[in-house]
């Protein structure tokens, strides 16, 4: 009885042995993603808060003031400093603010003439410190958002005598690849559901959207997806932001390659349906759609990322949501994410050399490993694969006797 005891321990540990070979032998796909919202210098909300048309120029002269102090172009290359340290593959930016400027303000007449003058470029900034640091990034994709123009009371470019100018933002949504990755399939969105800011000057259509493309790295393909949703708010508004991660949900249904979905979801754990429709969170929503939060694979501290002041001094305060995410889902016929995969997650700050935080938002960085099982009916691939696990094994013995 003892030897029997003896024997099936030994089988037992036995097959726990091969089935650790076999886990050592799975294939997997490596990607290194950032995401990062920009943050676009200002609380824009005193503007739609207004409670006269009088207020409206006053308040946008204020918020372009701020955002010039918020010193971009140093902001941007703090950033930067980040991706040289950590070199992803791939990059997600919210909030790349585009703004101009038209110094004969022609708001009250109609405004024929859209502003054109640029003050502030996010995306120039952010692919001119990057090539400083000597990396190789390019734009992949990206999605135009809100484009909204307003009347200002101030002076601008170094003038001395207030006077009317109109001030042009356009919100964008980029994706950012090393410059060896080929991408395709490029697929700007915007939302069909969209909050409506009522204001003293009419309605102001506040457009969110997202960008989605292909891109091939290391020989495989991913979908990949950027997104920056309403923020909460309200139940009404919550319900906004749920239906605008349903739409995306609805752009992926279909896909059956690797997905990676990143961005500002503006939506935490704890957050729970709105009141008014009971429509599940964003963040409930992608677990219900089999996505995997890489931050609960494989996170280091506890992934808040939102959110620092106005002006970003704030240096005592500790940040009090999680809400920038990577969520990602294996390919169709794959072996789970969930089940399988690997992953490596932080969050990233710093402080510029002005003294501020180059974000009101943590970076969210991941090293990711999705399992390739189920691809093997590509013959080039499956040899491919066959071939690397032959030389591997070959290796490991000629390493074992040398050894020996």
């Amino acid at each position: 009885m003892k030897q029997l005891r003896i024997t099936l321990a030994y089988f037992c540990l036995l097959i726990l042995g091969v089935s650790q070979a076999h886990a050592d032998e799975r294939e997997y796909t490596k990607l290194k993603v950032l995401t990062q919202n920009l943050y676009l210098g200002a609380d824009i909300q005193r503007v739609v808060a207004a409670q006269t048309a009088e207020e409206i120029p006053l308040l946008v002269a204020q918020a372009f003031s701020i955002i010039d102090g918020s010193d971009y172009k140093s902001r941007a290359k703090t950033f930067a400093l980040q991706v040289k340290d950590n070199k992803p593959d791939v990059i997600g930016l919210q909030e790349v603010s585009l703004i101009r400027y038209q110094a004969q303000s022609d708001y009250f007449v109609g405004n024929p003439q859209m502003a054109e003058l640029v003050r502030h470029d996010y995306l120039a900034d952010v692919m001119d410190a990057l090539s400083e640091q000597g990396l190789s990034y390019k734009v992949a994709g990206m999605v135009t958002n809100v484009d909204q123009e307003l009347p200002a009371f101030g002076t601008i470019d170094g003038s001395n005598i207030p006077s009317l100018f109109d001030v042009r933002l356009t919100d964008r949504d980029v994706i950012l690849v090393k410059e060896n990755v080929t991408v395709s399939e490029v697929t700007p969105y915007n939302f069909i559901y969209n909050l409506i800011y009522p204001s003293i000057v009419g309605d102001i259509e506040y457009i969110r959207g997202a960008i989605a493309v292909t891109a091939r790295v290391r020989g495989e393909d991913y979908r990949l997806v950027n997104t920056h949703l309403e923020i909460r708010g309200n139940d009404q508004v919550a319900a906004i932001q749920a239906l605008q991660m349903q739409e995306i949900q609805a752009l992926l249904a279909a896909e059956n390659r690797a997905i990676i979905v990143m961005g500002d979801l503006n939506s935490d754990p704890a957050h729970t349906p709105d009141v008014v429709y009971g429509f599940p969170t964003p963040y409930q929503q992608m677990a219900l759609a089999g996505y995997v939060d890489v931050w609960d694979k494989g996170g280091r501290g506890t992934g808040l990322t939102c959110c620092r002041s106005e002006l970003l001094n704030d240096f005592d305060l500790s940040l009090t949501e999680r809400i920038d995410y990577i969520y990602t889902r294996s390919a169709s016929g794959n072996e789970s994410f969930a089940t399988a995969g690997k992953a490596k997650a932080e969050t990233l700050s710093d402080i510029t050399d002005g003294g501020f935080w180059y974000s009101d938002h943590e970076g969210l960085y991941a090293k990711i490993k999705m399992p390739t099982v189920g691809d093997e009916d590509d013959e080039d691939v499956a040899e491919a694969k066959h071939q690397h696990r032959v030389t591997h094994r070959h290796r490991r013995h000629n390493d074992d006797a040398i050894r020996d």
